[in-house]
């Protein structure tokens, strides 16, 4: 019998048949992580863009006068408050990203315990003294449940 992995451990004896269709793979563990360190990469480089131009109008740019200075004050603080927005988006994302996350390992454990009581009541079937041809209804049964 496979054994699935999962954060923790392994799930062995019959949770394969028990839960295995609804076990969420390691591809989907996986590709949130890469996610939510790809969303707060994008996040964090767009908060050091902003605080860049943000320095540049409140340092060499603040003591300049004129239109061009103007404009370009008004250049550099449409830059920052885009550069800003693109970033709160992106940990948005990250924190969406990380809920799923969250709620795919709470699955997988709530997955962990079924299998593990519908692996004890099959072991508890095997245990018995009946024939086989008894135990083996019993053990579809109790799959079947889980």
């Amino acid at each position: 019998m496979q054994v699935m992995q999962t954060g923790g451990g392994a799930l062995g004896g019959w949770s394969q048949l028990i839960v295995g269709h609804q076990w969420p793979s390691e591809m989907t563990v996986t590709g949130l992580n890469a996610w939510i360190q790809n969303r707060e990469q994008i996040a964090n480089a767009h908060h050091n863009i902003a605080d860049l131009l943000s320095a540049a109008k409140t340092g060499p740019l603040a003591v300049q006068e004129g239109k061009t200075a103007d404009a370009l004050v008004q250049l550099f603080d449409d830059g920052e408050q885009l550069a800003r927005g693109i970033a709160r988006k992106n940990s948005t994302k990250k924190d969406s990203y990380t809920a799923a996350l969250s709620s795919v390992h709470n699955l997988r454990h709530k997955l962990s315990d079924i299998a593990d009581r519908y692996n004890q009541e099959i072991n508890k079937i095997l245990e018995s003294k009946e024939p086989a041809a008894v135990k083996v209804p019993h053990i579809l049964e109790a799959i079947g449940r889980g």
